[in-house]
């Protein structure tokens, strides 16, 4: 269509000259300058080939054996034939009689996307590319290149391998697993969203975490789903450590969590201490989300709280200034009786300052004491390390100054939940 300006096309967001439309290239990436419809209102000036398709092209490009046609037909065997009637072999078919250098687009996945590098137009899927052209190759979604992204037809054939599409297997990574993949022999990052075919991982536990079992291996497949050839290793945090309990330098638990909530300006007060479970989990007692900081917004909304790993440091900070905390934000919290299940938006990464401690296995009927508790801190956790040695076990936590819950009675429901966020996150 005329633009504007009389002496332009207009393409889509760029403009042509006339004498660019209809000339058998693709100027515009979409094609719509050498349409059909629009090429056979064209009148071509003798002695201009006219394409089956309409465009114009100069006389000598017809039957040279390069296609200067967007449709190829200037190099159509039957004409090309009628014209040089000498380079027929007798007998010999007519197709196969008249040789056009071009390379052909290949393309098994259906998923190969080519552009011609200059114009920006995009080839059909199994389509002839004239000689000389430079072509961009690239996969749809879903699929990952194997090959060079830029290729050339040279002399009836690409000047090197033509690029393919291979299916990907989604992949989603966690804390618990440590991995290492190859790909043909040859290591590649696993820290990607997605994964080529034939991508070969390797699986075990990573620092911090248990095996049950040996190293697991599996492999992307051509349908873009994993296939497990070795079971992938249970991996099971390593909880109740506390290598350096007796340091100078550092005294306080590595299950350790404070509760800080946020009031009405960005100052975050201390209101209780929580207890590290898993790498999502933290306990604390019910009672440290009731007070109303922000009478608009409930005393529970998730938003108003952050954890911040190990000791405090004071009674409250500013989040707009220095800090000494590591800070995590919490998703939810899902009522336990008199606790509270806080998640985590992000799991916590595990070391030897930072680890969960063990529920404990003691069987009791007597599942809560009453007494005169005062000058104990609300939400501490009483850790019993004489059951089994080395290993710290949560055994009950004071609820406030006159109550404390023995764990045993939430301990199903704790494991319960564990298993169910554990259940979300995939290899």
């Amino acid at each position: 269509m005329r633009s504007r300006d009389e002496d332009l096309f207009d393409c889509k967001g760029s403009c042509l000259n006339w004498s660019q439309v209809c000339d058998g290239l693709a100027d515009c990436k979409d094609g719509s300058d050498e349409d059909g419809t629009l090429c056979t209102a064209f009148e071509c000036p003798p002695p201009a080939f006219r394409c089956l398709y309409g465009a114009c092209v100069s006389p000598n490009a017809m039957c040279n054996h390069i296609p200067d046609c967007l449709d190829g037909s200037d190099e159509m065997a039957e004409i090309c034939l009628a014209k040089n009637p000498s380079v027929r072999p007798l007998g010999q078919d007519v197709k196969n009689a008249w040789k056009v250098r071009h390379c052909r687009l290949e393309d098994p996945s259906k998923s190969l996307v080519v552009e011609n590098y200059v114009g920006g137009t995009t080839f059909q899927r199994n389509a002839l590319v004239p000689d000389k052209t430079v072509i961009h190759l690239s996969c749809r979604n879903g699929y990952a290149l194997i090959g060079e992204e830029k290729n050339i037809c040279d002399q009836d054939q690409w000047r090197f391998p033509l690029a393919r599409c291979v299916p990907q297997c989604k992949h989603v990574g966690n804390l618990r697993h440590a991995r290492q993949c190859t790909l043909n022999g040859r290591l590649i990052d696993c820290d990607q969203s997605v994964l080529p075919m034939g991508t070969q991982m390797s699986v075990t536990c990573s620092s911090g975490y248990e095996k049950t079992e040996g190293d697991g291996l599996q492999f992307c497949d051509e349908t873009g789903s994993w296939v497990v050839s070795k079971k992938l290793p249970k991996c099971e945090p390593i909880c109740g450590i506390w290598k350096l309990k007796n340091a100078t330098s550092w005294t306080y638990p590595p299950w350790l969590m404070n509760v800080f909530q946020r009031g009405h300006k960005p100052e975050f007060t201390l209101v209780c201490h929580a207890t590290i479970v898993s790498p999502y989990i933290l306990i604390a007692p019910e009672i440290c989300f009731r007070n109303v900081a922000i009478k608009s917004v409930a005393s529970t909304e998730p938003v108003l709280y952050t954890v911040a790993e190990g000791r405090s440091y004071g009674k409250s900070f500013l989040a707009h200034e220095p800090h000494p905390y590591k800070l995590h934000n919490v998703s939810d919290g899902k009522n336990v009786g008199t606790l509270v299940l806080m998640h985590l938006v992000q799991p916590l990464e595990f070391h030897v300052k930072l680890r969960p401690v063990c529920l404990t296995e003691e069987v009791t009927d007597n599942w809560i004491t009453a007494g005169d508790f005062n000058g104990v801190y609300r939400s501490q956790a009483i850790i019993d390390d004489e059951r089994q040695p080395d290993r710290y076990e949560l055994k009950e936590i004071f609820i406030d100054a006159s109550k404390k819950y023995h764990i045993g009675v939430f301990k199903q429901a704790i494991q319960n939940d564990i298993a169910e966020t554990e259940a979300k996150d995939n290899i």
